[in-house]
């Protein structure tokens, strides 16, 4: 997470993610909280076919190639800041474990 990106550059892309769902058989997008409670992935917009997984241990993020492995896979839940209409992503192999970002 940075400042706003400058205007004219492509540093927005590579903030951008797709989240692709895990085990669904229809792309139709209904409503938003539908997906609360769902399994997805982050593919990394200006790395398509690539996707966002978790170290061990706090070893942060990192981008794979691959779309296996359990570390890949995210729970979408009700936002933690408690706002209505946001997600927070909980890891799906270690429960209680989000996506964070740190100053």
């Amino acid at each position: 997470m940075e400042n706003f990106p400058v205007f004219g550059t492509d540093a927005s892309i590579r903030a951008t993610f797709r989240l692709v769902m895990k085990d669904s058989s229809s792309s139709e997008f209904v409503d938003p909280k539908d997906f609360i409670g769902k399994s997805v992935v982050l593919e990394p917009f200006d790395f398509p076919g690539m996707i966002v997984a978790h170290g061990a241990n706090d070893e942060g993020l990192q981008i794979l190639n691959s779309r296996s492995g359990i570390n890949s896979i995210f729970n979408l839940v009700a936002g933690m800041d408690g706002k209505p209409g946001t997600v927070s992503l909980e890891s799906a192999s270690q429960v209680g474990c989000f996506v964070s970002y740190q100053l």
